[in-house]
């Protein structure tokens, strides 16, 4: 795909289609393309969603994935910068994400999800990837962390 082609059509840069059990990946895709969609960006949300990110992104030229934990996910999945940048291995993986912080449902203590921020922005670094952040209610955490993280010095 060329930049003059990628120009001239509308880009989805953020869905979920690993989560759309209704129907199969092959009908959206073909339905958006028919509606001009050119390209999609599948992000990420959970590590044992990976195989699925990795097979929809490796079977479809105008799909590409992200690796990440979603912020509501950090209470139960732990992952470390390795396990992140091994799965972003795959030329197919074009960022690290979907990471950040979610104040909004938090009914505890913030640690773990910064903690995990923390480990998504470190891998994006490592690898020189994208990050895609989520921001809910956390705007100066997410920002102080970015910072003290320099995550724009990747």
């Amino acid at each position: 795909m060329n930049l003059v082609m990628i120009i001239n059509m509308l880009v989805d840069s953020h869905c979920h289609l690993d989560l759309i059990k209704s129907t199969n990946p092959e009908f959206i895709i073909k339905t958006a393309r028919d509606n001009g969609v050119g390209y999609i960006l599948n992000v990420g949300l959970e590590l044992d969603h990976i195989p699925v990110l990795l097979d929809i992104a490796n079977r479809f030229e105008n799909v590409s994935t992200s690796i990440g934990i979603h912020p509501n996910n950090t209470d139960k999945i732990i992952v470390d910068v390795a396990t992140l940048t091994t799965a972003a291995d795959d030329p197919n993986v074009v960022a690290i994400g979907e990471t950040g912080l979610d104040y909004f449902r938090l009914s505890g203590d913030a640690t773990q999800q910064q903690q995990q921020f923390r480990v998504h922005i470190k891998a994006s670094k490592e690898i020189n990837k994208p990050l895609i952040i989520h921001s809910r209610e956390a705007a100066e955490d997410t920002i102080r962390i970015l910072r003290e993280e320099q995550a724009n010095e990747g």
